[in-house]
């Protein structure tokens, strides 16, 4: 039964969305109805530039580090990971990205794992500065809407990351900063400029796919304004620490959406049409690339130490 814990507070917050933004199931209706054939062919089309642009950042960090790793093997390792991810709140995507690229590609761990900090870190960064700049001008707006609950989760995270820190161990903080600096320094000083690039364009391009789905939906929204709601709602998800962040990321897309005047029917049928690609699509090409690289038996191994 724990396996459906997130999938039960997925449909509590769908249902509270409901009452929450006074959407009419009529007007949901309507709205999914409008979308044609062609329209779903060019968000397919999005998603797979995103996917491919996420697979080719992996695959830069690597050959910045001096390791040639195909495409295809790339491709492989990203989508399982995304899938362990998904299927887990520990974040199980990054010990078996550690593990897939030592096996498959002979890349030491302490050089994936110092990848992985480095890729973490830009993210974070770039997810902010989108996050702080970008929603300056409906900063009270977005405020009014999402502060007593999605703002609530970050404050209690917080709150206990703080405590946590304080409490158990107060040289934490300074002991992993430093680490951070000799991560940085074991890349090309140029990868801390591509990269974050490559990450504004990834966010980008996710913006231009809720861009398009409001569009199809309803009267339209602005990129910039798209890129800010994915970037909301991706942070809100991710330290949330659900499965796929399903509740907490799809109520903040939906508030944020409501910021910019999407009509609430339009903003569920985004967030269904969001989902529908960027989590089952995902999902069930890692379950495929899993069967691929044959996981069933990686845990019948105990990874070398």
């Amino acid at each position: 039964m724990r396996r459906f814990g997130p999938l039960a507070f997925f449909a509590f917050i769908v249902i509270f969305s409901f009452f929450f933004f006074k959407i009419s199931i009529r007007d949901l209706m309507l709205s999914i109805s409008r979308i044609k054939p062609w329209e779903l062919c060019i968000l397919l089309l999005v998603f797979v530039f995103v996917s491919l642009l996420s697979v080719m950042i992996k695959k830069y960090l690597l050959r910045a580090a001096g390791y040639r790793v195909s495409l295809r093997n790339m491709g492989l390792i990203y989508f399982s990971a995304t899938t362990a991810h998904y299927s887990s709140p520990a974040k199980l995507g990054f010990p078996l990205t550690l593990y897939l690229q030592n096996t498959m590609c002979q890349v030491p761990y302490a050089v994936s794992g110092s990848l992985l900090v480095v890729e973490i870190s830009a993210s974070l960064l770039v997810t902010g500065l989108v996050i702080a700049f970008g929603s300056m001008p409906f900063l009270y707006q977005l405020a009014h809407r999402i502060s007593w609950f999605t703002g609530g989760l970050v404050a209690l995270g917080l709150a206990i990351a703080a405590s946590s820190a304080l409490f158990f161990a107060r040289d934490w903080t300074l002991r992993h900063l430093t680490n951070l600096y000799r991560t940085a320094g074991s890349v090309p000083k140029s990868t801390w400029v591509v990269l974050p690039l490559l990450l504004m364009l990834s966010y980008a391009l996710t913006g231009g796919f809720i861009m398009l789905s409001v569009r199809f939906l309803s009267s339209g929204i602005s990129l910039p304004s798209s890129i800010v709601v994915s970037a909301i709602s991706h942070f809100a998800g991710a330290i949330s620490f659900i499965p796929m962040g399903l509740g907490v990321s799809d109520f903040s897309m939906m508030a944020c959406l409501q910021v910019f005047h999407v009509p609430a029917g339009a903003a569920i049928g985004v967030v269904a049409l969001y989902r529908l690609f960027f989590t089952a699509c995902n999902y069930g090409i890692g379950l495929l690339s899993g069967m691929v690289l044959g996981l069933e038996g990686i845990s019948k191994k105990a990874p070398p130490r």
